[in-house]
Protein backbone atom coordinates (compact mmCIF):
# COMPACT_ATOMS: atom_id res chain seq x y z
CA UNK A 1 0.00 0.00 0.00
CA UNK A 2 3.04 2.33 0.52
CA UNK A 3 3.95 2.69 -2.91
CA UNK A 4 0.51 3.39 -4.12
CA UNK A 5 0.82 6.06 -7.00
CA UNK A 6 -2.38 7.84 -6.20
CA UNK A 7 -3.17 9.63 -2.57
CA UNK A 8 -6.33 9.65 -0.84
CA UNK A 9 -7.68 12.54 0.79
CA UNK A 10 -10.79 12.65 3.20
CA UNK A 11 -12.98 10.77 5.86
CA UNK A 12 -11.02 8.01 6.76
CA UNK A 13 -13.74 5.28 7.71
CA UNK A 14 -15.50 6.33 3.98
CA UNK A 15 -12.51 5.95 2.11
CA UNK A 16 -10.85 2.88 3.66
CA UNK A 17 -14.37 1.31 2.72
CA UNK A 18 -13.81 2.13 -0.54
CA UNK A 19 -10.27 1.25 -0.93
CA UNK A 20 -10.53 -2.06 0.52
CA UNK A 21 -14.31 -2.49 -0.98
CA UNK A 22 -12.24 -5.52 -2.74
CA UNK A 23 -10.97 -7.63 0.16
CA UNK A 24 -13.73 -10.18 -0.27
CA UNK A 25 -12.35 -11.14 -3.34
CA UNK A 26 -9.52 -13.04 -2.02
CA UNK A 27 -7.39 -10.57 -0.68
CA UNK A 28 -7.78 -11.21 2.79
CA UNK A 29 -5.15 -13.74 3.52
CA UNK A 30 -2.34 -10.93 3.69
CA UNK A 31 -2.75 -7.93 6.62
CA UNK A 32 -2.83 -4.51 4.76
CA UNK A 33 -1.22 -1.79 6.15
CA UNK A 34 -2.63 1.77 5.40
CA UNK A 35 -0.61 4.71 5.43
CA UNK A 36 -2.56 7.36 7.16
CA UNK A 37 -0.98 11.49 7.61
CA UNK A 38 -2.89 13.77 9.51
CA UNK A 39 -2.44 17.36 10.16
CA UNK A 40 -5.93 17.82 12.43
CA UNK A 41 -5.05 18.33 15.87
CA UNK A 42 -8.64 18.71 16.73
CA UNK A 43 -9.49 15.34 15.96
CA UNK A 44 -6.39 13.07 16.55
CA UNK A 45 -8.27 11.15 19.56
CA UNK A 46 -11.93 11.19 17.44
CA UNK A 47 -9.46 9.64 15.05
CA UNK A 48 -7.85 7.22 16.94
CA UNK A 49 -10.93 6.00 18.37
CA UNK A 50 -12.54 5.67 14.73
CA UNK A 51 -9.33 3.47 13.55
CA UNK A 52 -9.61 1.36 16.42
CA UNK A 53 -13.24 0.77 16.04
CA UNK A 54 -12.49 -0.13 11.95
CA UNK A 55 -9.59 -2.57 12.30
CA UNK A 56 -11.78 -4.76 15.21
CA UNK A 57 -14.30 -4.88 12.65
CA UNK A 58 -11.64 -5.02 9.74
CA UNK A 59 -9.06 -7.63 10.99
CA UNK A 60 -7.51 -7.97 8.10
CA UNK A 61 -6.34 -4.23 7.86
CA UNK A 62 -3.89 -2.05 10.23
CA UNK A 63 -3.73 1.76 9.92
CA UNK A 64 -0.70 3.56 10.79
CA UNK A 65 -1.90 6.80 11.95
CA UNK A 66 0.84 9.84 11.67
CA UNK A 67 -0.06 12.85 12.86
CA UNK A 68 2.17 15.94 12.56
CA UNK A 69 1.33 19.52 13.20
CA UNK A 70 3.17 20.97 10.27
CA UNK A 71 1.95 18.46 7.94
CA UNK A 72 1.57 20.61 4.87
CA UNK A 73 5.71 20.85 4.94
CA UNK A 74 6.08 17.37 6.31
CA UNK A 75 4.12 15.64 3.73
CA UNK A 76 6.46 17.43 1.47
CA UNK A 77 9.44 16.08 2.53
CA UNK A 78 7.96 12.42 2.72
CA UNK A 79 6.17 12.77 -1.21
CA UNK A 80 10.50 13.73 -1.99
CA UNK A 81 11.39 10.75 -0.48
CA UNK A 82 9.28 8.07 -1.81
CA UNK A 83 7.22 7.81 1.70
CA UNK A 84 4.18 8.68 0.25
CA UNK A 85 1.04 8.43 2.38
CA UNK A 86 -2.35 6.31 1.50
CA UNK A 87 -4.73 8.54 3.05
CA UNK A 88 -4.08 12.17 3.84
CA UNK A 89 -5.89 15.20 5.05
CA UNK A 90 -3.37 17.48 3.31
CA UNK A 91 -4.58 18.58 0.04
CA UNK A 92 -3.18 21.52 -2.15
CA UNK A 93 -3.57 22.95 -5.78
CA UNK A 94 -0.14 22.00 -6.68
CA UNK A 95 -0.58 17.96 -5.48
CA UNK A 96 -3.77 17.87 -7.78
CA UNK A 97 -1.96 19.31 -10.45
CA UNK A 98 0.60 16.90 -10.57
CA UNK A 99 -1.73 14.23 -10.37
CA UNK A 100 -0.57 13.19 -6.75
CA UNK A 101 -4.52 12.54 -5.45
CA UNK A 102 -6.98 9.87 -6.70
CA UNK A 103 -9.58 10.44 -8.29
CA UNK A 104 -12.63 9.88 -6.42
CA UNK A 105 -15.35 11.28 -8.74
CA UNK A 106 -17.24 7.96 -9.75
CA UNK A 107 -17.27 6.91 -5.80
CA UNK A 108 -20.36 5.58 -5.18
CA UNK A 109 -20.19 7.43 -1.53
CA UNK A 110 -20.89 10.22 -3.15
CA UNK A 111 -24.99 9.57 -3.10
CA UNK A 112 -24.55 9.69 0.98
CA UNK A 113 -22.93 13.24 0.91
CA UNK A 114 -24.88 16.40 0.79
CA UNK A 115 -24.78 18.23 -2.38
CA UNK A 116 -23.19 21.27 -1.03
CA UNK A 117 -20.64 19.44 0.50
CA UNK A 118 -19.52 17.33 -2.41
CA UNK A 119 -19.22 21.00 -4.28
CA UNK A 120 -16.83 22.10 -1.78
CA UNK A 121 -14.90 19.09 -2.60
CA UNK A 122 -14.95 19.64 -6.05
CA UNK A 123 -11.87 20.84 -7.72
CA UNK A 124 -12.28 24.29 -9.91
CA UNK A 125 -9.99 23.40 -12.45
CA UNK A 126 -11.35 19.82 -13.50
CA UNK A 127 -14.63 19.30 -12.07
CA UNK A 128 -13.65 16.20 -10.40
CA UNK A 129 -13.51 15.62 -6.77
CA UNK A 130 -10.50 14.41 -5.47
CA UNK A 131 -10.85 15.23 -1.79
CA UNK A 132 -14.01 13.87 1.04
CA UNK A 133 -14.80 16.69 3.55
CA UNK A 134 -12.99 15.39 6.91
CA UNK A 135 -15.77 18.13 8.84
CA UNK A 136 -18.16 20.78 7.91
CA UNK A 137 -18.56 23.45 10.61
CA UNK A 138 -20.67 26.94 10.70
CA UNK A 139 -19.52 30.32 11.75
CA UNK A 140 -21.62 33.00 12.58
CA UNK A 141 -22.08 36.34 14.40
CA UNK A 142 -24.92 36.41 17.16
CA UNK A 143 -25.45 39.83 18.66
CA UNK A 144 -27.48 41.33 21.90
CA UNK A 145 -30.83 41.82 20.65
CA UNK A 146 -31.84 44.19 23.64
CA UNK A 147 -28.85 46.21 23.23
CA UNK A 148 -29.76 46.64 19.41
CA UNK A 149 -33.20 47.73 20.48
CA UNK A 150 -31.81 50.21 23.09
CA UNK A 151 -29.85 51.83 20.54
CA UNK A 152 -31.77 51.43 18.08
CA UNK A 153 -30.10 49.15 15.27
CA UNK A 154 -30.83 46.64 12.83
CA UNK A 155 -29.43 43.87 11.60
CA UNK A 156 -26.67 44.77 9.13
CA UNK A 157 -26.97 43.90 5.64
CA UNK A 158 -23.86 45.28 4.16
CA UNK A 159 -20.55 45.58 5.49
CA UNK A 160 -20.59 49.55 5.99
CA UNK A 161 -23.79 48.85 7.92
CA UNK A 162 -22.48 46.29 9.59
CA UNK A 163 -18.98 48.66 10.96
CA UNK A 164 -21.84 51.83 11.62
CA UNK A 165 -23.42 49.37 14.32
CA UNK A 166 -20.27 48.69 15.63
CA UNK A 167 -19.42 52.49 16.18
CA UNK A 168 -22.63 53.22 17.47
CA UNK A 169 -22.17 50.32 19.93
CA UNK A 170 -18.98 51.60 20.78
CA UNK A 171 -19.72 55.06 21.04
CA UNK A 172 -23.28 54.93 23.35
CA UNK A 173 -21.93 51.89 25.39
CA UNK A 174 -17.74 52.25 25.87
CA UNK A 175 -17.44 50.61 29.05
CA UNK A 176 -17.89 47.03 26.95
CA UNK A 177 -16.20 46.00 23.43
CA UNK A 178 -18.37 45.95 20.78
CA UNK A 179 -17.09 42.70 19.09
CA UNK A 180 -15.20 39.58 20.26
CA UNK A 181 -14.04 35.77 19.83
CA UNK A 182 -16.71 33.45 20.46
CA UNK A 183 -17.24 32.40 24.00
CA UNK A 184 -14.87 35.02 25.64
CA UNK A 185 -17.48 36.61 27.88
CA UNK A 186 -20.36 34.77 28.07
CA UNK A 187 -21.61 36.43 31.19
CA UNK A 188 -20.52 40.02 30.08
CA UNK A 189 -22.90 42.13 27.95
CA UNK A 190 -22.11 41.75 24.63
CA UNK A 191 -23.28 43.19 21.48
CA UNK A 192 -21.60 40.71 19.09
CA UNK A 193 -20.59 37.38 19.99
CA UNK A 194 -18.16 35.67 17.03
CA UNK A 195 -19.48 32.45 17.06
CA UNK A 196 -16.67 29.68 16.73
CA UNK A 197 -14.12 32.63 17.45
CA UNK A 198 -14.69 33.52 14.32
CA UNK A 199 -14.31 37.70 14.41
CA UNK A 200 -14.93 40.61 12.16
Amino acid sequence: MHKTVKILVGVLFIAIAALFSLSAQGVQEKKASVAYFSGRVETVEWEDAKIAAFEAANPGIHIEHEFQKDASNVIKVKLASGEMPDLTTVVTQDFIDQGLYADLSDSEFWERIVPSVKALCTDLKTGKQFRIATNVTMGGLFYNKQLFAELGLSDAQTWDHFIANLETVKKARPDIDPIFPGRKRFLDPWPFDGNSGLTV
